[in-house]
């Protein structure tokens, strides 16, 4: 199976999924394209090599609202692949500026890990 073939996979069976999931806490979910899209002589430059999948801002139980929450980074794995050297380096300038990171590989394990 190509890369191709995991990611759209993994977009289809994870990433989608989760984000409905995330949204209906309350919280507000975003997928976060990486790369380049061409359409075309027109060239879109996406977000940089490493961006998780998922940025999301759990709603405050404490306040009811997203005001000021700490972001969460979420990258979905599917099968046996684990994080590239850009999502490590992602990973790391996101955790030092203080925002959550999370690697998972099914809906129940992100809600575990939240």
């Amino acid at each position: 199976m190509s890369r191709i073939e995991v990611s759209m996979s993994e977009t289809a069976e994870l990433t989608t999924p989760l984000i409905k999931a995330l949204n209906q806490t309350g919280g507000w979910a975003e997928r976060m394209n990486s790369g380049i899209a061409r359409k075309g002589r027109y060239t879109v430059h996406l977000h940089g090599k490493g961006t998780a999948d998922i940025l999301f801002f759990p709603l405050n139980i404490h306040t009811m609202s997203v005001c000021c929450p700490i972001p969460v980074w979420i990258e979905t794995k599917l099968g046996k692949y684990g994080q590239t050297t850009d999502q490590k380096l992602f990973q790391l300038k996101v955790e030092v500026l203080g925002h959550k990171y999370i690697m998972v590989r099914s809906i129940a394990e992100c809600f575990d890990a939240l």
